[in-house]
């Protein structure tokens, strides 16, 4: 399993009689945040996810982003996303997540949606 985080390739605007209108727009092909496995598990349920696809629109991404400068600002919220190396079996090993890399991917997915609220995107992901 792995989850990719996308900006969404048009802006959407909800109208006061709750018309959905959408605007087709251009995105690049780097707006993305792919991460695998048991660690996409583990930064979904940080972030208060349930199930494995969905969309954040621009409220949400609001709190996904407090959300991600409270991790970002807690080495000790970081660390409970740690996971050590575990030999499972001689042919199957677990490589376990070090902080480095939970730092650097909490930190892809902050800019992510920095860029999506800049512009008016939303963000999905599965």
């Amino acid at each position: 399993m792995s989850i990719t985080f996308f900006v969404s390739s048009c802006k959407t605007q909800v109208k006061d009689d709750g018309e959905v209108m959408s605007y087709a727009s251009v995105v690049r092909d780097f707006d993305t945040l792919n991460v695998s496995n048991t660690n996409a598990a583990d930064l979904l349920a940080m972030l208060g996810e349930q199930g494995y696809e969905g969309t954040w629109n621009e409220d949400r991404l609001v709190l996904i982003k407090a959300k991600l400068d409270q991790l970002l600002g807690s080495e000790t919220l970081r660390r409970s996303l740690v996971r050590p190396t575990e030999v499972v079996t001689k042919n199957f090993v677990m490589c376990g997540t070090d902080i480095n890399y939970i730092t650097q991917r909490l930190t892809q997915l902050r800019e992510l949606v920095d860029s999506a609220l800049r512009g008016g995107y939303a963000i999905s992901w599965w």
